[in-house]
């Protein structure tokens, strides 16, 4: 892209930003929607396999090598061509390429003959090239050539210029040229950019990954000054949110603050590069639609370890895999990196030995395992599995709930109810979040913040997907699967790594069967994908509702938890809003937790709080909706640990009692208060 002053850059960076609302992409380089399925050789890796095609010693190889894992041939939809020679303009090539596309490295002042050999299978004539930097990065010999390879694929259409070269005067220059390429591609990605230190590579390469997955602008910046191309490109793009990489050290407040203007700014950052890279980890990759239970090893401070990582970014895009940085041989692997790969499934290792050494890979095979230190130092957490959240002893979170407000509205004009409602309104009682919670990451936030201080186990139900109780008395849900894949990522963030249990989705395999076979799957899609990202947090216990034993057979329980990733969960809850009896809620989960299987077995949590007569008989249903405000119920068991069985993890009121089931049998709408329902149940409870 050829300027001649820094106006006429800042005229045609605000031109391609305002593509964004009209741009779409031409043939034969269409962009893929994000969390479409991503095929490809990458499949084939096992956990803890290398991609070594020379590394540090030979990153034109070390690119070529990790294109043939992610690609077959002519799957490429574009190529990046980059000097391997040096970073500065290269840092920017993971956002450009995303996650359909491969970063290929040439050096010197021609192109590598495999460079070559490689561009041509990745494209077969269909692909894009675009070249990264001006002349003195790469040569005009070196583009020629990468474009003959590419078969026609030289010529390019908004909103890249028509030479395939994104050049700016220097580095940051050429990322904000870049990050407006990205943003217009990319309309429907989170509204986010995310901002790292120009000088240093680290951060932005960790979250160059993340750019590439999410389809969002990586920018650079000095540390101490906004650099004006960053400055002017997030104005002229209009960002609702702006992210920098890294503590202050990186990127000072006083920067972050003028280049965010007035949208929302925020910070992710560890202690140190590795550390930083975790918490990508934890707290960004979340926010996407799909994650594969994967991450990547790479190696953030060896000086010639930045092409291996930047050309396995666009395979962590596709695998949708955090990469997390290590420091060099023979250093260990590090606490906080071991702890974001516990409980995933697969990690995989880009380079070579002087770049990720055995001790570090087989510190992380621990890590995902669960099992503490390893050679390489560092304890993991447990899997989802091993977090029990309700040993002998724990304590459950209560706070005010519509039983407790209305005690207190009776005390001096009706003292005797009052009294009967305190049998509710004491008892700690689970935070049911919906398209009612007004700020769901907010409210997480400030209920485990506040559970954690009084050394208490908070216990929320999740209840907001799509086509929630499928048209019926709790109808409603987010609009969109997207929707709800961004209000579960903001739920999680607002649980952060304090303790807290969640009840994923209550009817949602219940009444799985009344939607279309393609909506079934998004729903599954949608629960696999809740678990994983809720279950990315360290002390986050996930249980998947599973009805009640009244409804789904054990083996329809099994199949359809199965469908739903409860392998990722903690296990499942039972009788949420129901009112089976105990005895037999235990013998039914233990049958679903046998039939799971597994070395560690799924537990269950089971809603007691109006269990206490048990089931309305069907001689006194003739409307036929036993669950709906059934009359003469009672109060179940206090709410508690110590449960009847081993694999039973607690007795929890999960439904607030007194809280209507729907506007059926003279009760006012789903989830309004019902006070001569809640006396009804306090006068019958067995204490």
């Amino acid at each position: 892209m050829q300027v001649r002053s820094w106006t006429t850059r800042l005229v045609a960076l605000s031109a391609a930003v305002a593509a964004t609302l009209a741009f779409a992409a031409p043939a034969p380089a269409a962009r893929a929607a994000a969390g479409d399925p991503v095929t490809g050789p990458q499949q084939a890796l096992a956990s803890g396999d290398r991609i070594d095609g020379g590394g540090q010693a030979d990153p034109v190889g070390q690119a070529i090598a990790t294109s043939r894992v992610r690609f077959g041939d002519g799957e490429a939809q574009r190529v990046v061509l980059v000097t391997a020679d040096r970073f500065p303009d290269a840092l920017a090539g993971s956002a450009l390429a995303g996650d359909r596309g491969a970063v290929l490295f040439t050096s010197g002042a021609g192109l590598d003959p495999r460079t070559a050999a490689e561009i041509a299978r990745l494209t077969a004539g269909r692909g894009e090239l675009v070249v990264l930097g001006g002349e003195a990065a790469v040569s005009a010999a070196a583009a020629a050539a990468a474009a003959l390879a590419a078969a026609g694929g030289g010529d390019c259409a908004a909103p890249l210029p028509p030479s395939c070269r994104i050049a700016g005067q220097e580095r940051v220059e050429t990322a904000a040229l870049v990050a407006a390429v990205v943003r217009a591609e990319h309309p429907d990605a989170p509204d986010l950019a995310v901002v790292a230190r120009a000088d240093d590579v680290a951060d932005a390469l960790t979250g160059g990954a993340f750019a590439a997955a999410a389809g969002v602008p990586l920018v650079l910046t000095a540390r101490d000054v906004a650099s004006p191309p960053a400055r002017d490109f997030l104005a002229a793009a209009q960002v609702g949110e702006v992210v920098a990489l890294g503590g202050t050290a990186a990127v000072a407040d006083e920067v972050l603050a003028e280049l965010a203007g007035g949208a929302r700014r925020g910070r992710v950052a560890g202690p140190e590069r590795t550390a930083t890279s975790a918490a990508i980890a934890r707290e960004l990759w979340p926010r996407l639609d799909a994650g594969s239970g994967t991450a990547m090893l790479v190696n953030v401070r060896h000086p010639e370890g930045w092409q291996t990582a930047l050309a396995a970014a666009p395979l962590a895009a596709a695998l949708r895999a955090p990469q997390l940085g290590v420091d060099g041989p023979p250093a260990g692997l590090g606490g906080e990196v071991a702890g974001a790969l516990g409980g995933l499934d697969r990690v995989v290792i880009a380079g070579d030995e002087m770049l990720v050494d055995g001790a570090q890979r087989l510190a992380a095979l621990n890590a995902l395992n669960g099992v503490e230190g390893g050679p390489a130092g560092g304890a993991a957490r447990g899997g989802p599995r091993a977090r029990d959240l309700f040993p002998s002893g724990a304590r459950l979170y209560w706070s005010e709930n519509n039983a407790t407000r209305q005690a207190r509205a009776w005390r001096e004009t009706r003292p005797s109810d009052a009294a009967l409602l305190d049998k509710i309104a004491g008892q700690p009682v689970a935070r049911w979040l919906g398209e009612w919670t007004p700020d769901v990451r907010a409210t997480a936030e400030r209920e485990t913040t506040a559970a954690a201080a009084a050394g208490t186990v908070p216990v929320f139900i999740a209840y907001n997907i799509p086509g929630r109780d499928c048209g019926s008395y709790s109808t409603g849900g987010q609009r969109s699967p997207q929707a709800y894949r961004d209000w579960i990522g903001a739920l999680a963030r607002g649980i952060g790594d304090r303790p807290a249990a969640v009840v994923l989705e209550p009817d949602a395999l219940g009444l799985l069967t009344c939607l279309s076979p393609a909506d079934q799957q998004i729903r599954l899609d949608l629960l696999r994908d809740a678990v994983r990202t809720l279950g990315a947090g360290a002390r986050t216990a996930v249980y998947i509702d599973a009805g009640s034993s009244n409804w789904l057979s054990v083996e329809k329980a099994i199949a359809r938890l199965r469908a739903a990733g409860v392998d990722r969960a903690r296990g499942f809850s039972l009788n949420v809003s129901g009112f089976q009896r105990t005895p037999d809620l235990v013998t039914y989960g233990v049958a679903i937790s046998q039939g799971l299987g597994g070395a560690e077995p799924a537990r269950f949590v089971i809603d007691t709080s109006r269990n206490g007569n048990g089931p309305l008989p069907a001689a006194e249903d003739p409307a036929g909706e036993p669950w709906c405000n059934p009359p003469g119920r009672a109060l179940g068991e206090r709410p508690t640990p110590s449960t009847p069985h081993p694999l039973a993890d607690a007795l929890l009121w999960l439904k607030v009692p007194g809280e209507s089931d729907g506007a059926c049998r003279g009760g006012p709408t789903a989830g309004a208060f019902w006070p001569d329902y809640a006396l009804g149940l306090a006068s019958r409870g067995p204490w």
